[in-house]
């Protein structure tokens, strides 16, 4: 399986006339002018990185699952830090999102966003580290670790705070294959292995895949009984968790039949060797290199040395399909194109990627000539990959977070906050989960987890004026409901309710004049209460919509 850090001595059978090469469980031997020099042009690298993704994430703010964290799991309550999220273990992502909350509340995203950035690059470093330890050559290490650092199909996993729940149980697993990766007895490297085996189940539903990676590399390397040590016990802290919690993913139609989880598998792993390549072409050229490269590395091999040395790509590849195959079962619902989400190809590259070096310097030391060619490959892509960092997907730009930033912070500052229930939500978006209310704002508000914005802008508590006048719940609609296209004009009373047939956009009127304009969307829930008096609003059909229906 793993072995110590060596240069690039060929792993495989000699040819006629050349000397036995040195096998690297029999330790490393000397670090070549060469490998120096790839490794400082690996560090420039990650320190570039770095930078540009500091760059890139510079419009991001908080959303999505990260309010589930932040605004309904009490940091006091410790089972709060146990109770599933979509079926994950989320524990350490929990401990990680409170303690920043302590230091800087919503001051700033960006300390949340580091952990992302910073766990991400963690990740690259380790694959090269996992490369080197199978004897992939060190440019052709870098070059590969260099490609996921950079790999831009996956930015949703690098720049999204909450995402340390993914590339956490990723760090982690890998730290677990570094350390489980000796011969000889049971050590202290593999009860440190189990720790960070634990770490990442911890994380996410990643780290069952991660634990499983790690006990087949084991299992063919050192037998079943290193496999058992480094998952049994695991296992049973996993199960013993699901008992107590039972978590339950998000999955409203079942399991999908198998001929489903193998287009899926299929989607995933081709669209994973696109995003890889860039280009199509490309693409097939990754593909035509990883089989042959594979061949030529492992067919020259005893079975013992193959054990030794294909361990790890084995179980990488595997895990791959693995995920692939287990994500399936929980998204299968959303089309085949999730298979292609950008959380899960980063994890398929992370996967991959080793064992693509792997196969691409077995095709370097054939035909020396052949490594200029391999590392063209693996870099070529680079550069288009990592401008697909410099736009962030729609709606997900500045404007959505700058929006979602002046409202939510805006809140607990508006003269009528304290005028609406405390349960109302701002944002009624099902995204934000229930717990981002109007009562939430002002207590962290009152903590001092919020920057003083100082006074509204005119603009901004206009739109306030909506969105905490006229709550929105997920209870039925209300009323006689009609089909309506021309807009409607209405001066509700406090407590008056009314119910949405369709999505609509709500504004506030100055007389004949719009103030602000406000969307609701039927998605959010189908009952609406007037919670402020003296509201002049205009009913109108929802953007890029002709009619709407409204109850009353």
């Amino acid at each position: 399986m793993l072995t110590e850090p060596r240069s690039s001595a060929s792993p495989h059978a000699p040819a006629a006339g050349e000397e036995e090469p040195t096998d690297p469980a029999d330790g490393p031997p000397p670090i070549s002018r060469s490998d120096r020099a790839a490794f400082w042009t690996f560090v420039a690298a990650m320190a570039a990185s770095l930078v540009f993704l500091i760059q890139y994430g510079r419009y991001a703010w908080f959303a999505f699952d990260e309010w589930y964290i932040l605004a309904g799991r009490d940091g006091g309550n410790l089972a709060d830090y146990f109770r599933p999220h979509d079926g994950h273990w989320i524990t350490l992502p929990v401990v990680a999102f409170k303690a920043l909350w302590a230091v800087v509340g919503l001051h700033s995203y960006r300390p949340y966003q580091m952990m992302a950035i910073l766990t991400h690059l963690l990740v690259a470093v380790l694959l090269r580290v996992i490369m080197r330890r199978l004897g992939v050559n060190g440019w052709i290490a870098t070059i590969a670790a260099v490609a996921f650092a950079l790999f831009g199909a996956g930015q949703a996993n690098v720049v999204w705070a909450f995402q340390i729940s993914l590339e956490g149980s990723m760090a982690l697993g890998l730290v677990h294959l570094l350390l489980s990766g000796h011969d000889g007895p049971l050590d202290r490297r593999d009860w440190l292995g189990l720790v960070a085996g634990l770490g990442a189940l911890m994380c996410s539903g990643l780290g069952v895949i991660m634990v499983a990676i790690v006990g087949l590399a084991v299992l063919l390397r050192r037998g079943w009984r290193a496999a058992a040590f480094h998952t049994v016990p695991l296992a049973a802290i996993f199960g013993l968790w699901y008992v107590i919690e039972k978590p339950k993913a998000f999955n409203p139609y079942g399991r999908p039949p198998l001929h489903t989880v193998a287009s899926w598998i299929i989607r995933f792993v081709s669209d994973l060797f696109v995003d890889i390549g860039h280009f199509p072409v490309l693409a097939i050229v990754l593909g035509v290199v990883l089989v042959v490269g594979l061949v030529l590395a492992f067919l020259p091999f005893s079975f013992a040395r193959f054990r030794r040395q294909g361990a790890v790509p084995i179980a990488l590849l595997v895990g791959a399909l693995v995920f692939a195959g287990t994500a399936s079962t929980e998204r299968w619902f959303l089309g085949l194109s999730a298979a292609s989400a950008a959380r899960y190809v980063w994890v398929g590259a992370a996967l991959v990627l080793p064992v693509l070096a792997v196969a691409a310097d077995a095709i370097g030391r054939r035909w020396r000539p052949m490594y200029l060619v391999m590392g063209l490959v693996l870099v070529i892509s680079i550069p288009w990959n990592a401008k697909e960092f410099t736009v962030m997907p729609f709606p997900w730009g500045k404007p959505y977070f700058v929006a979602e930033e002046g409202v939510l912070l805006g809140t607990p500052y508006a003269p009528f906050a304290r005028d609406v229930p405390r349960s109302v939500r701002p944002d009624p978006n099902t995204l934000l989960g229930d717990d981002v209310t109007v009562g939430w704002l002002l207590d962290a508000k009152a903590a001092g987890k919020l920057p003083d914005i100082g006074t509204l802008s005119p603009e901004l508590e206009n739109q306030l004026r909506v969105r905490l006048g006229v709550s929105q719940t997920n209870e039925p609609a209300v009323g006689t409901c009609k089909p309506m296209e021309a807009p409607l004009d209405i001066t509700p009373t406090k407590g008056q309710q009314f119910g949405l047939g369709s999505s609509v956009t709500l504004s506030l009127m100055d007389g004949t004049t719009g103030l602000a304009s406000v969307p609701y969307s039927i998605l959010n829930g189908g009952r609406l209460t007037i919670e402020l008096d003296g509201l002049h609003l205009q009913v109108a059909p929802a953007y890029r919509t002709k009619s709407y229906t409204w109850c009353s």
